[in-house]
C-alpha cells in the first residue's frame, strides 16, 4: 500500500468536509477542485440532473466558471449520461500524459443527483476508490445544501414553477428511497 497516496486521499476528503460547514453551495465546485488535487485529480466538474432527468447542468462557481466546460450535457447517448444512468464509473479519454478522464455518478443512497468529471493522474484501483469516495461526499454535500440554494433549484428546472407547484415540490418526499432493509446488499 502506498502510504503517501492513502494520506493524500484522506486529506482530500477531510479538507473538503472541513471546508464545507460554512460554504455556500455555489462555492462547492471551486473548493472540491482545490481539495481534489490533493488526491491526484484535476479538471473537476460537477453536473446535476434536471427535474425531468433529460440533461445534466454544470454546477459552477459564478466567479470562476471553467473555460471550455460544457454547460449542459444530454443524458441520453453520452458518456456522462451512461455514468448517470447506470451508476458506474466510465472513462472518456485515452491515457494521456495529463491523465485519464472519468465520469462518476453522484448518488445519495438511491437518489441519482448528477455526475462528477475528474481527470486522474493515476489509473488504478486506489484512484478509482478515492474518486468514488469524492463523488459520495459531493452527493452528501449537495443534498444537505440544496434546500438553502436557489442556484441549484435554477439549474434543475427547465421551466419556472408557479408558487403552488413550488410549495408542493418542496413538501414531497425524496423521489427515491432505499435502505439495507428495502434493497439487497450489493
Amino acid at each position: 500500500m502506498d502510504v503517501d497516496r492513502e494520506a493524500s486521499g484522506r486529506a482530500m476528503l477531510a479538507g473538503l468536509l472541513d471546508a464545507s460547514h460554512l460554504m455556500p453551495l455555489d462555492a462547492l465546485p471551486r473548493k472540491a477542485d482545490e481539495f481534489a488535487r490533493l488526491g491526484g485529480f484535476t479538471d473537476l466538474l460537477i453536473y446535476v440532473a434536471d427535474i425531468q432527468r433529460r440533461e445534466l447542468h454544470l454546477l459552477a462557481d459564478p466567479h470562476a466558471t471553467p473555460p471550455g466546460a460544457e454547460k449542459d450535457i444530454r443524458i441520453e447517448g453520452t458518456t456522462a449520461g451512461r455514468a448517470y444512468q447506470y451508476g458506474w464509473l466510465t472513462s472518456s479519454s485515452l491515457h494521456e500524459a495529463a491523465g485519464i478522464d472519468w465520469w462518476l455518478p453522484i448518488v445519495d443512497g438511491a437518489e441519482r443527483v448528477g455526475v462528477l468529471r475528474v481527470r486522474s493522474v493515476y489509473d488504478d484501483d486506489r484512484a478509482r476508490e478515492d474518486a468514488d469516495r469524492l463523488a459520495a461526499l459531493l452527493a452528501l454535500l449537495i443534498v444537505a445544501k440544496r434546500t438553502s440554494s436557489d442556484a441549484l433549484a435554477r439549474l434543475m428546472r427547465t421551466e419556472p414553477l408557479n408558487i403552488g407547484a413550488e410549495m408542493a415540490w418542496n413538501l414531497m418526499p425524496p423521489s427515491t428511497y432505499a435502505t439495507s432493509r428495502t434493497t439487497p446488499p450489493y
